[in-house]
């Protein structure tokens, strides 16, 4: 962002300089305002200490200690121990030199028969919203799981877990190649999901 950002600024003031006489005023204006948005955005975000010391006590931080920039993953102690543990949604996020990296989801399902889910489509709240993975992963012992694990980025993905954060009542139908499955996401996930969001911006994410 910050290279982005010098790319910019020689090519706002190139703009500026070379062009004054012959380009309207309006471009020139255009060409500040995405500068300033630029800007905003590589801005960083002020850690809010008193959210931060507020939820300590629902996550578990694993700091890597082969990592050379302190990478610290926080996941909260509501959330599946393991793929195999049980059916369910979280998520989690990583620090990286003391900044946020992307929030992450994880959605799984646990069962005694393979479903190969490509897809979960959700109702919250009489909502209907569908997230198509990445990728789904598979394995299997005396029972099988398949989960997914991708970084929130999409803006549609953003909107249907900040909806979900708040949801009274949600449910997901995980779609596989020729069946389905249905299973109600609790209220202890749903409050997880949505505390994890609160650190996360607290910690000076932005989502």
């Amino acid at each position: 962002m910050k290279k982005l950002l010098c790319v910019l600024i020689v090519i706002v003031a190139s703009s500026c300089i070379s062009n004054a006489p012959t380009k309207k005023q309006s471009d020139n204006d255009s060409a500040i305002v995405l500068l300033k948005t630029v800007y905003e955005n590589v801005k960083e975000k002020p850690i809010d200490s008193l959210k931060v010391n507020s939820l300590p006590e629902f996550f578990k931080k694993n700091k890597d200690e082969f990592s050379s920039d302190g990478l610290t993953w926080y996941k909260h102690i509501n959330s599946p121990k393991y793929h195999s543990s049980r059916s369910g949604i979280y998520c989690y996020f990583g620090i990286r030199n003391n900044k946020p990296m992307y929030l992450r989801l994880v959605v799984q399902y646990c069962s005694e028969d393979w479903l190969f889910f490509k897809k979960i489509r959700f109702s919250i709240d009489d909502m209907a919203f569908e997230y198509i993975p990445d990728e789904v992963e598979h394995d299997n012992n005396s029972t099988i799981w398949e989960w997914c694990d991708n970084a929130l980025i999409r803006d549609n993905d953003k909107l249907l877990i900040r909806t979900l954060s708040n949801a009274k009542d949600a449910k997901m139908k995980f779609i596989g190649s020729k069946y389905y499955d249905i299973k109600i996401i609790s209220k202890a996930d749903i409050t997880a999901i949505r505390q994890t969001i609160e650190m996360y911006e607290a910690l000076g994410g932005n989502f």
